[in-house]
């Protein structure tokens, strides 16, 4: 259905385009004609320096296709400004997902930075625990001693 649409759009440039070269030539041939030899009024002149060139015409062309398939234009306006409309929104929302995703990563790595923290401190506790654990024994048998020494 869209192929439809472009084709008729196309053949209507096309056949708008064939017009405009049609003028061109007919315009080359008064000229081509007045150099043979032709007197060349002052009407002639005004009437061919009011006759736009080609450049001038393409955009009354675009004008006339707007007016002439405006419907077509207009959805397809439309669809288009629906369509940048969805992209804008995907890339805010894509936007918005990739600052959540990076507060996620680092709420990860704070985490981790915490958890290696604890770690090292449980590691520093368990040392502690050996320490105090040897101090323990330490001090047993040095009681044990002392308390041999004076039942003897």
């Amino acid at each position: 259905m869209e192929d439809e649409k472009k084709k008729k759009r196309n053949k209507k440039k096309k056949n708008k385009q064939n017009v405009n070269k049609r003028a061109d030539d007919v315009i080359a041939t008064e000229v081509a004609t007045s150099e043979d030899g032709n007197h060349i009024g002052d009407g002639d002149i005004a009437q061919i320096s009011q006759v736009p060139d080609a450049n001038e015409l393409q955009p009354i062309n675009v004008v006339e296709t707007v007016d002439e398939s405006g419907v077509e234009n207009k959805s397809s306006q439309t669809s288009e400004a629906l369509l940048e409309e969805t992209i804008k929104q995907l890339r805010d929302e894509n936007g918005s997902y990739l600052q959540k995703e990076a507060g996620f990563e680092e709420t990860v790595r704070r985490l981790k930075t915490e958890n290696e923290a604890h770690l090292q401190k449980e590691a520093l506790l368990e040392e502690r625990i050996v320490h105090l654990g040897t101090e323990n024994e330490s001090h047993i048998q040095n009681e044990a001693l002392l308390e041999e020494k004076l039942l003897h």
